[in-house]
């Protein structure tokens, strides 16, 4: 009887605890999150304005956004005005982007890349078209800027990745080439106009 008491125990413990302990989705997650999406933040005031200067969204989609870029910057550690600045120079704001490579939406990722993150991310990946999904296509975007700061633990190294690929920059970095800089300086020129 004691062992099925046991067995039992066991099994609530191993049932009941995960619901109650809800690990971060992406590294890097902190207590602030939460505090980021609210509306009386002057982040929330900022990203929402450079959403309605280039975008015609209803005004729930506005707060839907603005929130999952409050939100996703903060749990990658990163600056919601970096990635406001990083949409401007991808799409100029336009989730339908496409660019000559193929990459898609508001933060220009390949499908392959984006798909890579949705299965790290444990999010259902419905093909390229989900890209078009301004929020979706944040939440990656953000995950895998995120993911290159960590690798190059450098903030000007991880754009140019995100820009050429990680691949190619590591490359370039074993190689002691001079990394590639316009994009950096793009995202850091809009960044400072919006501020």
């Amino acid at each position: 009887m004691r062992i099925v008491f046991h067995f039992f125990s066991l099994i609530a413990v191993l049932i009941l605890v995960p619901a109650f302990y809800e690990a971060p989705a992406v590294p890097g997650a902190n207590s602030n999150v939460a505090a980021a999406a609210t509306s009386s933040t002057p982040d929330y005031a900022e990203v929402r304005s450079f959403l309605e200067a280039r975008m015609h969204f209803t005004d729930v989609a506005y707060n839907e956004l603005t929130r999952t870029i409050l939100t996703e910057a903060r749990r990658a550690g990163l600056e919601p005005s970096l990635i406001v600045s990083l949409i401007h120079v991808e799409s100029s704001g336009n989730p339908r982007a496409i660019s000559k490579v193929g990459a898609m939406g508001l933060m220009q990722l390949l499908p392959g890349t984006a798909e890579a993150m949705s299965a790290e991310l444990g999010i259902a990946w419905e093909g390229a078209d989900s890209l078009y999904d301004p929020n979706f296509n944040v939440r990656l975007g953000v995950y895998y800027l995120g993911k290159l700061v960590t690798r190059f633990e450098n903030l000007d190294i991880a754009l140019a990745a995100y820009n050429w690929g990680p691949t190619h920059i590591a490359r370039v970095i074993r190689k002691g080439s001079a990394l590639p800089v316009r994009y950096s300086e793009s995202v850091r020129r809009a960044r400072v106009a919006m501020i």
